[in-house]
């Protein structure tokens, strides 16, 4: 079972490969929406397990946010330029 802080950490992980701006942000609201969680919690709690179910709810949506980013781009490069 994987703790909070390392999933939190290959959030970030992935959303700054995605160039995302704000990606440490965007990585903590998710965590902090799908497990539920206060910021306070978080560093009371973060060596703790997270479930495999919110984990795997956290990756989804990360990874949604890291292929939104990426064909964004793509559209822009095609169509803007």
């Amino acid at each position: 079972m994987r703790t909070y802080k390392d999933v939190l950490e290959d959030g970030i992980q992935l959303l700054e490969t995605a160039a995302i701006e704000e990606a440490r942000l965007d990585a903590w609201l998710l965590l902090e929406y799908t497990a539920d969680i206060t910021r306070a919690w978080y560093y009371a709690h973060m060596d703790d397990g997270l479930d495999a179910k919110t984990e795997e709810r956290y990756r989804t949506l990360n990874v949604y946010l890291y292929r939104d980013r990426i064909q964004r781009c793509l559209w822009k490069k095609r169509f803007l330029a």
